[in-house]
């Protein structure tokens, strides 16, 4: 799949530029194909994220603001 071969080992960057962590993975809705997730790893993911079962930082996809060289998370006032 395209996509993930495009979004495997980017750089998650956080407002300030820190790196969060690189995708290793995606998370897919099974009815809609759609990406929900994004599979980080790294240490200090803030606790606003969900930790899946297996221990990985999962990023939701509607926390992506810009999809470049890096993935930016979005500012966000209720986190």
């Amino acid at each position: 799949m395209r996509i993930l071969k495009d979004i495997i080992k980017k750089e998650v960057v956080d407002s300030d530029a820190k790196v969060m962590g690189e995708v290793i993975d995606v998370e897919v809705d099974d009815e809609s194909l759609e990406i929900t997730d994004l599979v980080v790893k790294r240490t200090g993911i803030t606790e606003s994220f969900k930790v899946s079962t297996n221990g990985e930082n999962l990023v939701p996809i509607e926390m992506i603001d810009v999809i470049g060289d890096k993935l930016l998370i979005e500012q966000n006032e209720e986190l």
